[in-house]
């Protein structure tokens, strides 16, 4: 097998398979393989048959963790949350990172970070760690 960059050339192919896969044909379109983007990182899987095995795109992800001082107000959490939230939002954009991953239980924090940050629940994702040399 080899991997080899996907592109432009590329796109009709992929539309192709996109419109058949019920699971990406009313969420994607083929630019989202195809076009270049700073963010992510596209390429092709060859395995010496006429067409591709598949199309891949890698997008950076950040997953923040954050510790609050438990006997801080609310108020001054909630205000520093506010600041992070535009820090993270310029910061990321500067590293060209696609997503921000956090994660709580705490209802109170969660509804925050919803109506406030504009973060929303994730569902049917998956990820492993990736391993250190």
């Amino acid at each position: 097998m080899t991997i080899r960059p996907t592109s432009q050339e590329d796109a009709k192919l992929i539309q192709a398979w996109i419109d058949r896969d019920p699971d990406h044909a009313d969420k994607t379109d083929a630019e989202f393989f195809a076009v270049p983007r700073p963010e992510a990182t596209h390429f092709t899987v060859l395995d010496g048959h006429e067409n591709p095995l598949f199309f891949v795109t890698l997008e950076k992800t950040v997953r923040g963790h954050i510790q609050f001082n438990p006997w801080d107000p609310r108020l001054r959490t909630a205000k520093g949350l506010m600041f992070l939230g535009g820090f993270l939002r310029t910061a990321l954009r500067k590293l060209n990172v696609a997503e921000f991953i956090t994660e709580s239980r705490h209802a109170p924090l969660v509804g925050f970070l919803e109506r406030a940050l504009g973060l929303h629940k994730l569902v049917a994702d998956y990820g492993a760690a990736v391993p250190k040399e």
